[in-house]
């Protein structure tokens, strides 16, 4: 007689294995999300009027790898960093980032960043850097495939003061001016 015992266990450990995985490793569909000022938690996050988060940092930091994060019209008063794998698209959304070092911060491969206006930022506007700037000095690591386009960027570098310590620019060869 046929043992097959083995070939049963290994696909089930295949199978188990395939399970925990992350979904959009295991191929699932990535997800939208919807940012508009006037989102809320209790909303369905299937377009801007029914946008679940009302802050554009709440979503990224929710989305998984691989999600589309949409910022719907209107202004945001915030600094967004991008630490993972996204698109993030504006429609018709403003960063106000007055008193903020920079309006949006990527610091991970493969992201989009496209339609925003983003002004007043003491640093850059739109600042892509290795992840760990300014604490890394050396093994710093840039992020790859990073996508910015159809953006806005005016009025920044308002006068960036580093904390106490740290060099004067956020990235070496970072003159500013947009």
């Amino acid at each position: 007689a046929l043992n097959t015992r083995p070939l049963t266990v290994l696909a089930a450990l295949v199978g188990t294995i395939l399970l925990t995985l992350p979904a959009n490793v295991a191929g699932a569909a990535s997800a939208t999300l919807y940012v508009s000022p006037s989102g809320s938690s209790s909303q369905s996050d299937q377009s801007c009027a029914t946008a679940k988060y009302s802050t554009i940092s709440s979503a990224v930091v929710v989305a998984s790898a691989g999600d589309t994060v949409v910022a719907c019209k209107g202004t945001y008063s915030e600094q967004v960093v991008i630490a993972k794998s996204l698109k993030l698209l504006g429609k018709s959304a403003k960063i106000d980032a007055t008193g903020l070092g920079n309006g949006i911060v990527v610091v991970a491969s493969n992201v989009t960043v496209s339609g925003f206006t983003v002004n007043n930022a003491q640093g850059a506007g739109i600042a892509v850097l290795p992840a760990g700037a300014p604490a890394c000095s050396t093994g710093c690591t840039d992020p790859l495939h990073v996508t910015v386009s159809k953006n806005v960027v005016e009025n920044d570098d308002q006068g960036y003061v580093p904390p106490n310590g740290c060099p004067t620019t956020i990235y070496p060869g970072d003159c500013g001016g947009g």
